[in-house]
């Protein structure tokens, strides 16, 4: 199975690493050096940066140039890591972006059912180790 970082494209890999840093648009554009506008093309893939670019890119979002390219970086685990739970939550809300008031209610009740059984799966799983121990 092909691993989530390699089918994101470049722009979603620089907004999802500017998001998991708490990063905007306008200062990554300030500590580049470059126009908003340019962050926001390279974001919706419209045109690509540059080599140069690339390079205070990746300094800018502490990740390689190469985990910017092709999302592959064994030296750069925690980008690669980080990225695979911001991409989930881009598509999360490209989806929830795109459905009316009605059907987002539905999505968060549903998600918050699933978050109170996973609360309540956890708390069992204490509650079975506590015992265990008391047992000892």
């Amino acid at each position: 199975m092909q691993s989530i970082d390699k089918v994101m494209t470049i722009g979603e890999r620089i907004y999802s690493r500017r998001r998991g840093l708490k990063l905007n648009q306008v200062q990554v554009a300030e500590k580049m050096g470059v126009s908003i506008a340019a962050v926001s093309l390279w974001e919706k893939n419209r045109t690509s940066p540059s080599s140069e670019n690339l390079q205070k890119i990746a300094q800018v979002l502490q990740c390689s140039v190469s985990w910017l390219l092709n999302g592959e970086d064994s030296d750069d685990n925690q980008a690669t890591t980080y990225t695979v739970g911001s991409c989930i939550s881009h598509r999360i809300l490209k989806i929830l972006d795109l459905l009316p008031d009605k059907e987002k209610a539905k999505i968060i009740e549903f998600a918050e059912e699933l978050l109170s059984k996973h609360a309540k799966a956890l708390e069992n799983e204490l509650n079975k180790v506590k015992k265990n121990i008391n047992n000892m």
